[in-house]
């Protein structure tokens, strides 16, 4: 399990909290199956935008590469839906990939570096957009 935070500041002073805690579980010692709710507010906006919140749910899998004793590559897949403000006709799929690299801290710790991809898809336009975050990393805890 985990829980993950971001928050952005700019020179606007606006701000955004994304929250996305994680539940998964290693089905063999290379095999992760998980599902990760997520919601993303905007606080503080000097112009009106579409939207203020948005929140869904994914399902996810990731395989483990063993490399060395402290060091994994892994490569994994979601998919899922996210809704927008509270109206069922704002929501849109999900598909998304990701690749990074575990360096283990301790034996239940790990310093993740990777790189997620999510692709959005809605039923009017079909593809809607593509998000890569740059600078991701965290900490992951095995229990």
């Amino acid at each position: 399990a985990s829980v993950s935070a971001n928050i952005e500041l700019d020179s606007n002073f606006t701000m955004d909290l994304d929250l996305a805690p994680t539940a998964s579980r290693l089905l063999t010692d290379a095999w992760e199956l998980g599902l990760r709710p997520n919601m993303n507010v905007k606080f503080l906006r000097r112009v009106p935008l579409a939207h203020r919140i948005d929140w869904g749910l994914e399902i996810f899998s990731r395989w483990y590469f063993n490399t060395h004793d402290v060091i994994k590559f892994y490569a994994g897949s979601s998919i899922g839906m996210r809704l927008f403000d509270f109206s069922g006709s704002t929501i849109k799929w999900t598909l998304g990939g990701e690749t990074g690299i575990l360096i283990g801290l301790s034996e239940k710790i790990a310093l993740d570096v990777g790189i997620p991809v999510t692709f959005y898809f809605d039923r009017l336009s079909g593809f809607n957009r593509i998000e890569v975050p740059i600078g991701y990393y965290g900490l992951r805890a095995f229990f």
